[in-house]
C-alpha cells in the first residue's frame, strides 16, 4: 500500500483551526478525518512517500490542533520508513517531533526514548545542526520529569555542542544566530532550577540562582518569543521568593508585547502567571478570572503543558486559603468554597466526554448513599459533607490529564490508558497535599473494584466511603443526559448493571443501597437524577 490520500488528507488536517474549540460533530469528524491518516500511514508499506517538508509539516500541524498521539504515531511509522530508506537525517527530524507530542501528553519515558534514538541518528551525520534542539528538547522533558540534574547535563550538552558548531553555516541551515539559540537553552536551565526550588519547598539559594541565570539570560540578544518567556520566568521565580512589586512590573508589558508581536501563542503563560500574581496577594476573584483565561488559550492553542502548569495555580491557592484552617474540611466550605467551586467548572469544561454537571451530580448521589447508609454506619452530618465533598472531587485528578487525551474518540493505546488511570492517584496526591486526607482516599478509591481488577492499586479492601463514591460515579455515567457521545440508560437498567455487577467491581452493600434510593426511595433517598451544587 502507498500513501496515495496522504497529500489530500495533509491539506485536510493543515486547514483545521484547534481542536478543542471545535462544536461536537465537527471535531468528531475532524477525529474520523485524522483517524483515516493514522490508519493509512500505519498500514503503508515502506518506501519514499513524500518530500521530508512534507512530511514534517503533517505532523507539526497534528500537534498544532491538538492532537499529539496521532501526530506521535504518525511520526514514528514514517520515521522508520524514512530509516528504510536511509534517510537518517529525516528520521531524527520525525523523531524529534514526535519526542515532542509524546511530551504533549504527559508521556515522558517514550518522549526521551524519541530524542535519544533522534540523537543516534544525528550521530552519523548533521548538516542542519539538529543536535543542539534534541539535546534542548532532551533537557526541557527531563525537568518536566524533576530530573533536574540530567536536565542541566542535557542543556550543558546542548551549549557546548553549539560552540563547537560553524557559525555562518549554522545561520543558514537555521535561520537562527548561534548566541540567540544560546539564550533559549540557559533559559530552560533557569526555568529547570525555578522548578526545582519550587519542587524542594521554595529553597532560596536554588532561587536566587534562577533568578540570576535569567537575569543574565534577558542581558544577551535574544529572539522576542524567549525574550517574553525569559520575562515571565523570572516574574514567577520572583513571586515564588516573595518580590510582589517587581514581579508585577516585569507581567504588566507582557499581553500587549505578545499581541503586538503576534505571538499570542506565549498569552497562556501570561495569564498564568497574573493568576499567581493575585494569588500570593490574596485576591480570589481576580486570580480566578486570570486562570479561566489562561486555561481557555491554552485550549485555543492547544499548550497541553500549559494546561497542567494552570491547574497548579487553582491547587496553590486552595492550599494557601486552607493552610490557617484548623478544621480543613469545614474550610472547604467556608474559604475554600469559590475556588472549588471554579475548579469543577473548569473539569466540567476541559473534560468533554464526561458532561456537563457530572462532579455535582456524582456528590449529590453520593451524600443520599451515604444518608441511605447512615443507621447502620453512624454517619453524621459532617461524615455526609465529607462523603458529598469526595464525590464533588473525585475525578479532580483529571484537571492534571491533557485535553486531547481526555477526550479521544479514537482507541487508546496501553500507555495512554495508563495515562488515564493516573487521574486517580493524581487526585489523591493533590487532595493530601492540600490537607484533606479522607478525600484522597476517595479520590484514590473510586476506581477500585472488590475483585481486585480496578486502578490505581488494584486493591481488594475499600473504604466504605470510596465504595459509595464509586458507586455514584458508576451510576451517573450511565445514566447522565449529559454525555456528548454516549445515549443515557434508564435508571432501572443501570440499577440492574450495578447489581450484576455486585462483589466483583462494586462493594454490594453500596449496590443495595443504590436500588433503595433510586428505585424505592428508601431512607435519605431522593431522586437520583437530582442536580444542584453540592452545598455549595
Amino acid at each position: 500500500m502507498s500513501l496515495t490520500r496522504l497529500p489530500g488528507l495533509s491539506q485536510h488536517i493543515a486547514s483545521l483551526p484547534s481542536l478543542p474549540t471545535l462544536a461536537p460533530e465537527a471535531f468528531r469528524e475532524a477525529s474520523d478525518l485524522i483517524g483515516h491518516l493514522v490508519e493509512e500511514v500505519s498500514a503503508a508499506e515502506n518506501g519514499v512517500i513524500a518530500d521530508s517538508a512534507t512530511l514534517t509539516s503533517l505532523v507539526k500541524d497534528l500537534r498544532r490542533v491538538g492532537d499529539p498521539a496521532a501526530a506521535e504515531i504518525v511520526a514514528l511509522r514514517l520515521a522508520d520508513m524514512a530509516l528504510s530508506g536511509g534517510r537518517r537525517v529525516e528520521a531524527a527530524q520525525l523523531l524529534k517531533i514526535a519526542g515532542l507530542a509524546s511530551a504533549d501528553q504527559g508521556l515522558f519515558v517514550p518522549a526521551l526514548t524519541c530524542f535519544e534514538r533522534a540523537l543516534a541518528e544525528l550521530a552519523g551525520g548533521d548538516p542542519q545542526f539538529d543536535t543542539v534542539a534534541v539535546l534542548n528538547n532532551l533537557g526541557n522533558t527531563l525537568t518536566e520529569m524533576a530530573r533536574h540534574d540530567e536536565a542541566v547535563a542535557a542543556y550543558q550538552r546542548a551549549m557546548k555542542h553549539l560552540e563547537e558548531v560553524p557559525r555562518a553555516p549554522f545561520v543558514a541551515a537555521r535561520g537562527d544566530d548561534p548566541e540567540m539559540v544560546r539564550g533559549t537553552i540557559l533559559n530552560n536551565v533557569g526555568w529547570s532550577l525555578a522548578r526545582q526550588a519550587r519542587e524542594s519547598g521554595r529553597d532560596p539559594e536554588m532561587l536566587n540562582q534562577a533568578i540570576r541565570t535569567f537575569r543574565d539570560v534577558l542581558q544577551g540578544p535574544l529572539r522576542p518569543r524567549t525574550r517574553i518567556i525569559a520575562t515571565g520566568n523570572l516574574a514567577e521565580a520572583c513571586l515564588l521568593r516573595g518580590d510582589v512589586q517587581v514581579a508585577e512590573r516585569l507581567l504588566l508589558p507582557l499581553e500587549p508585547e505578545c499581541v503586538e508581536l503576534r505571538l499570542e501563542r506565549l498569552l497562556p503563560e501570561v495569564f498564568r502567571r497574573r493568576a499567581q500574581l493575585c494569588a500570593v496577594r490574596g485576591e480570589v476573584e481576580p486570580a480566578l478570572f486570570w486562570t479561566r483565561k489562561a486555561l481557555q488559550s491554552s485550549l485555543t492553542f492547544t499548550s497541553p503543558r500549559q494546561e497542567i502548569r494552570v491547574i497548579e495555580v487553582c491547587f496553590d491557592l486552595l492550599r494557601d486559603l486552607l493552610a490557617g484552617e484548623r478544621d480543613r474540611m469545614a474550610g472547604l466550605e467556608r474559604s475554600g468554597a469559590r475556588v472549588l467551586d471554579e475548579l469543577v467548572d473548569l473539569l466540567e469544561s476541559k473534560d468533554q466526554y464526561t458532561g456537563g454537571d457530572h462532579s455535582r451530580r456524582v456528590a449529590g448521589l453520593s451524600r443520599r448513599l451515604a444518608s441511605h447508609l447512615s443507621p447502620r454506619t453512624g454517619a453524621d452530618e459532617r461524615h455526609l459533607k465529607m462523603v458529598e465533598f469526595g464525590g464533588l472531587l473525585h475525578d479532580i485528578g483529571k484537571l492534571m490529564i491533557p485535553w486531547s487525551l481526555l477526550n479521544r474518540l479514537r482507541p487508546l493505546t496501553p500507555a495512554e490508558i495508563d495515562r488515564l488511570h493516573q487521574h486517580a492517584a493524581v487526585g489523591e496526591a493533590v487532595l493530601t497535599d492540600i490537607g484533606v486526607p479522607e478525600l484522597a482516599r476517595i479520590a484514590g478509591e473510586h476506581h477500585e473494584r472488590p475483585d481486585g481488577s480496578g486502578y490505581p492499586r488494584g486493591i481488594t479492601e475499600l473504604s466504605l466511603d470510596g465504595a459509595i463514591v464509586a458507586v455514584a460515579d458508576a451510576y451517573e455515567a450511565m445514566t447522565s443526559p449529559s454525555r456528548r457521545y454516549r445515549l443515557p440508560m434508564r435508571p432501572k437498567n443501570a440499577v440492574s448493571e450495578v447489581r450484576a455487577a455486585a462483589g466483583r467491581q462494586f462493594v454490594p452493600l453500596v449496590a443495595q443501597a443504590l436500588e433503595a434510593v433510586v428505585l424505592r426511595r428508601g431512607p435519605g433517598g431522593g431522586s437520583a437524577d437530582g442536580g444542584g451544587r453540592a452545598g455549595m
